[in-house]
């Protein structure tokens, strides 16, 4: 309920990705990521990778 309040986002959007239902939008990713305190990227799974620099999702290796 916190969640919901402090992002506006409803609390049903909120429980239907709990159950994954469905996904949230770009938009509810920024709101997530400003509540949070963290990047897009972090909250998507997403890190550098050490070679080639380049942003993939976390457990993935560069080519």
């Amino acid at each position: 309920m916190q969640l919901a309040t402090a992002t506006g986002i409803s609390q049903s959007a909120i429980a239907k990705w709990e159950l994954e239902r469905t996904e949230p939008t770009a938009s509810m990713i920024i709101a997530l990521a400003k509540f949070f305190g963290v990047t897009t990227d972090s909250l998507l799974g997403y890190q550098k990778a050490e070679a080639a620099g380049d942003p993939l999702p976390c457990g993935r290796k560069a080519p």
